[in-house]
C-alpha cells in the first residue's frame, strides 16, 4: 500500500513538471493573419492580464496596436513578430486606451527604437500622463514623455509624420 502512494505521488510530480516543461516550450504568442498585412497576436498562455495585439505591415515598417500587459509579454511578442510576421522596424505604436494591459509593454519596443511614434487619443495620453505623475515608474515616465512628443504632433494640422501614417493606411487599404 506505500509503494503504490510514493508511485502516485512520484507520478503526480513528473506530470506536473513535464506539463510546465510542455508549456515553456510553446509559442508564447498565437498569430492570425486577418488579411495580406495585418495580423493578431493573441498571448497563448493566460498567466495574467493581457490583451490581444494588432500588428499592420506596412512597405517599410510594422505598425503594432497594444504593447501588451509588460515587458517581458511585449518582448515575446516582438520576438513572435520577428520570427513569424516581419523583421521590418516597429516604428508606430498606437494605444487604443490608456489600461496598463494595452499600455505597460511599451518599454520593450522603446528599447527596441528609441525613436518609436506612439500613436493615441489625446484623452488617452492625458490619462497616461496623469498615472505618470502619480506612480513613480520609469515606464510610465517614459511612456508619457512619448505621449507629450505624439500630441503636440497630432495638434498641428500640416505634420508630415502624420500625414505619412495616413498615407500608409491608405497603402494599406489598396
Amino acid at each position: 500500500m506505500r509503494f503504490s502512494k510514493h508511485v502516485w505521488l512520484l507520478l503526480i510530480v513528473t506530470s506536473n513538471v513535464l506539463t510546465l516543461l510542455a508549456n515553456e516550450t510553446q509559442d508564447s504568442f498565437i498569430i492570425s493573419r486577418v488579411t495580406e498585412n495585418v495580423f493578431i497576436a493573441h498571448p497563448g498562455r493566460i498567466k495574467k492580464i493581457n490583451s490581444t495585439s494588432t500588428i499592420i505591415v506596412g512597405s517599410n515598417y510594422l505598425t503594432v496596436v497594444e504593447s501588451q500587459a509588460d515587458i517581458v509579454l511585449a518582448k515575446e511578442l516582438l520576438k513572435a513578430i520577428r520570427d513569424r510576421i516581419s523583421k521590418l522596424p516597429v516604428r508606430y505604436l498606437v494605444f487604443s486606451h490608456f489600461h496598463s494591459d494595452h499600455i505597460l509593454g511599451a518599454g520593450a519596443f522603446l528599447e527596441e527604437n528609441p525613436d518609436l511614434i506612439i500613436v493615441s487619443h489625446q484623452k488617452t495620453m492625458e490619462h497616461i500622463r496623469l498615472f505618470a505623475a502619480q506612480e513613480q515608474h520609469n515606464w510610465a515616465k517614459l511612456v508619457a514623455a512619448k505621449s507629450i512628443e505624439v500630441a503636440a504632433m497630432a495638434a498641428s494640422a500640416p505634420n508630415p509624420q502624420k500625414q505619412e501614417l495616413v498615407n500608409t493606411a491608405a497603402e494599406l487599404h489598396r
